[in-house]
């Protein structure tokens, strides 16, 4: 078979691309041809170019538009095109004519938001398509035409895939309609050992944030501003934030003017998760929007107890005062209630781990490119 996957992450790479490159990757395995649709970026992440070592053609779309005689060519061509043969930038997807299209979003809103492009593709095409929508917000912000463009996208989708079924309880509510074609789908995980149990006796305690330094996203200034009131700042704690991002900067000036510079360290981007693991005692998850996170799985699985927000997939799986804290929202008063919730029972984190771990493998697919793979697969 033939398949097409389309990526819409605004960032060269991030927790939203791991899925279905694992699962083209699955794909060219069982030799089916598998052509990719990507931004192109100055530097694609190695992921991108193992897929075209593997045989994987790639479509490197222009950020954010085309340029402009493109747009000017299309716009005047449509203008003498009836309705239903308007033209659009992706005439490579129809060439190619695949079984079926996936369309990875980042954002979750892309389709239904390119009325003058990618909307006019769906609603003309009729390749068989799924949607993968990894973040959703809390807020409805989908004016009347964005929500029945929407609803038009989830309606002629074959399916609909989600990482939580907050995200699809957040879109009907917001729609008003119900998404009988939706599916979850589990993120792939990496190799997880089972760092030693925290010490209860310890002299400081590591607290970790892992994520993309994109603070409206991942939340990592909620918990610096928390750390520096004087209440946190006379505790026995040191904060370790993994990640990298457009907000570095802002972090960093953040922690300088908070005099948080010998209590929170900034450690970049790093592979070696088991080692983050290993020298942290409690993970710290305040994501104001996110679809999972990938690292609440992978921290479960490395037994490790977590103090999340009530967002993505954290609900389904954070059990308070048994493997972890859920925090009642995303608000900073909310997650200070819960890191304190969690900081008073400082004796108990070693068992919430173990329960973590023992709670993951039987509500969690360690499979989900090859699930996601069969699902498309069997669609005609």
């Amino acid at each position: 078979m033939k398949f097409a996957f389309f990526t819409s992450n605004g960032f060269p790479w991030g927790g939203s691309e791991i899925l279905w490159t694992a699962a083209a990757k699955e794909a060219l395995k069982q030799n089916h041809v598998v052509l990719i649709s990507i931004f192109d970026w100055p530097q694609q992440h190695a992921s991108i170019e193992v897929l075209k070592e593997e045989g994987a053609t790639l479509i490197y779309r222009r950020r954010f538009y085309p340029d402009l005689l493109t747009r000017i060519k299309k716009k005047l061509i449509n203008n003498f095109l009836p309705s239903g043969k308007k033209s659009t930038y992706h005439e490579y997807l129809n060439r190619f004519k695949p079984d079926h299209i996936l369309f990875n979003l980042a954002g979750g809103d892309e389709i239904a938001t390119d009325t003058m492009d990618l909307m006019v593709f769906v609603k003309q095409t009729k390749i068989p398509f799924s949607v993968f929508y990894h973040s959703l917000s809390e807020q409805n912000y989908l004016s009347e035409t964005i929500a029945e463009n929407f609803i038009f996208v989830l309606q002629k989708a074959h399916y609909n895939f989600f990482t939580s079924q907050m995200q699809i309880n957040l879109l009907q509510q917001h729609l008003g309609c119900s998404i009988d074609n939706a599916r979850i789908i589990n993120h792939p995980l990496r190799n997880i050992k089972v760092p030693a149990a925290t010490r209860v006796d310890k002299v400081v305690y590591n607290l970790c944030i892992i994520g993309s330094l994109v603070t409206r996203w991942k939340g990592q200034d909620m918990v610096i501003r928390i750390l520096a009131k004087d209440h946190w700042r006379s505790l026995n704690w040191h904060l370790n934030i993994y990640g990298d991002g457009a907000d570095k900067e802002a972090l960093l000036n953040l922690i300088s003017e908070k005099k948080l510079t010998d209590k929170v360290t900034l450690h970049g981007h790093t592979e070696d998760v088991n080692n983050i693991f290993a020298e942290n005692d409690m993970i710290l998850i305040p994501s104001r929007q996110d679809s999972g996170p990938i690292v609440l799985f992978e921290a479960m699985l490395a037994a490790k107890p977590v103090v999340g927000t009530n967002m993505g997939a954290m609900p389904e799986y954070i059990q308070t005062g048994i493997n972890g804290v859920l925090s009642k929202s995303t608000s900073e008063d909310a997650f200070e209630e819960a890191m304190q919730i969690a900081w008073d029972q400082k004796e108990q984190w070693v068992a919430w781990g173990r329960n973590a771990f023992d709670y993951l493998p039987e509500h969690y697919d360690f499979g989900p490119a090859q699930t996601l793979l069969n699902l498309i697969t069997k669609v005609q």
